[in-house]
């Protein structure tokens, strides 16, 4: 993805966001609500409206896809196929009116050669091995029937059913307990050791990315602000924007435990400013932080935009 910019209408949803996922990497994409990260995954998967939605960009691909001139056919090979997806709230992803088994099946025989009944074999095993207890006598229950982690399973079987290359997981454990959303990091961790599945995990859940993720991209207002490894941008964060993320989150190891809010308001889709977004609540602004600044090097494997961030 380069220089991805999406809009609707007048508000700027995303302003020039760039990055690239390897083979096997997992890449966390982290940003308050608003930064632009779901409508960047909605971007990947060619699922954003055409009515409404401006999409641009110098480079847009998944795998061999080119999003920028594939056709409703070969965008539709492409979901499910080469590039899935994992949404926030699987009750409204799923169909409420269709039988579990039904929706896994339809997605297994659009992307292969199975007969009907060995769809559904296929979408019994795929339901044991994430983990839905009695899978064979459970594929005929609808989506109600199943408690909100069973279907956030399911969400995953679907996903991960045609073996794609890279898996989107919007926020997927969100709605979830802390002791299913545990279960449902484990599981995605344990599917990804056994295949060269490329994973992009969009959360504001900073500990999430520090357990699933590799590498950790931040995203304000629809820019890409800082990109590195996760141990990296734990210790030593170069953006005053991702200084104030990490403050933010309360530790553990202090007494009494304090939240440090970012001050001020992020900016909002509709308002446009020169130079860095960040800069009416930045606490190191400078002059010059009225010019955009790009990308840069400052270390190995870490890229940040900010005029400071060699001496911050």
């Amino acid at each position: 993805m380069r220089e991805l910019k999406v809009s609707f209408g007048a508000a700027l949803a995303v302003r020039g966001a760039s990055f690239t996922i390897a083979t096997g990497e997992a890449v966390g994409l982290v940003g308050e609500s608003g930064s632009g990260k779901s409508v960047t995954a909605l971007s990947l998967m060619g699922l954003l409206p055409a009515a409404s939605a401006c999409v641009e960009a110098l480079e847009l691909r998944v795998v061999d896809c080119d999003l920028l001139t594939a056709r409703a056919r070969e965008l539709q090979e492409m979901r499910g196929g080469r590039a899935a997806m994992i949404f926030q709230d699987p009750l409204t992803a799923l169909h409420p009116m269709k039988r579990v088994g039904a929706q896994l099946g339809e997605a297994i025989r659009r992307h292969s050669a199975l007969t009907r009944s060995e769809a559904r074999a296929r979408s019994i095993e795929l339901m044991r091995r994430v983990g839905i207890p009695e899978a064979g006598s459970r594929i005929d229950d609808y989506p109600h029937e199943f408690s909100g982690g069973q279907r956030q399973r399911i969400m995953i079987a679907m996903a991960i059913s045609c073996g794609p290359r890279l898996l989107i997981a919007d926020e997927p454990t969100t709605a979830l307990d802390v002791t299913i959303q545990a279960q449902i990091l484990d599981l995605m961790a344990e599917l990804r050791s056994e295949t060269t599945m490329g994973l992009l995990f969009i959360t504001h859940d900073l500990g999430v990315i520090a357990r699933v993720c590799e590498r950790v991209v931040v995203m304000y207002a629809g820019r890409i602000v800082e990109d590195a490894p996760v141990d990296v941008l734990f210790e030593h964060p170069r953006h005053p924007y991702t200084v104030g993320l990490l403050a933010s989150v309360p530790r553990i190891d202090e007494a009494p435990r304090v939240v440090r809010p970012i001050p001020g308001a992020a900016l909002r889709a509709t308002e446009r400013i020169a130079g860095c977004a960040f800069r009416p609540r930045c606490p190191h602004a400078v002059e010059r932080c009225v010019e955009q600044p790009a990308l840069q090097a400052v270390g190995e494997r870490h890229l940040v935009a900010c005029w400071r961030s060699r001496e911050l």
